[in-house]
C-alpha cells in the first residue's frame, strides 16, 4: 500500500495477485471510528487539509458473487497537505 498526501486528499493505492478490488479504511485518530470506502486498485479520498488520518487496506476477490477478504494492512498515519 502507498499512500500520497494531496491538497485536501490522500491517494492510496494497494496491489495484491488476484484481487477483485480494495476495502479501504481510515479515521483521525489510531483508535477512532473507521470510514470505509470500496475501490480498485487505487483511490483518491477528500479529506480536511493539514489533517492527520490512519489509513489501512485490505484485497477482497469475488467468487461465485460472495467477496472473501483478505487481512488488513498494519495502521498508517498520513497527513494531507
Amino acid at each position: 500500500m502507498s499512500i500520497k498526501a494531496g491538497k485536501g486528499s490522500l491517494k492510496v493505492t494497494a496491489k495484491a495477485t488476484g484481487a477483485s478490488g480494495y476495502q479501504i479504511a481510515y479515521a483521525t485518530s489510531a483508535k477512532g471510528k473507521l470510514k470505509y470506502v470500496t475501490s480498485g486498485t487505487s483511490k483518491t479520498l477528500k479529506l480536511s487539509r493539514n489533517k492527520t488520518y490512519y489509513v489501512k487496506v485490505r484485497a477482497y476477490k469475488t467468487i461465485d458473487g460472495k467477496k472473501y477478504y483478505g487481512v488488513y494492512s498494519t495502521l498508517k498515519p498520513s497527513k494531507t497537505k
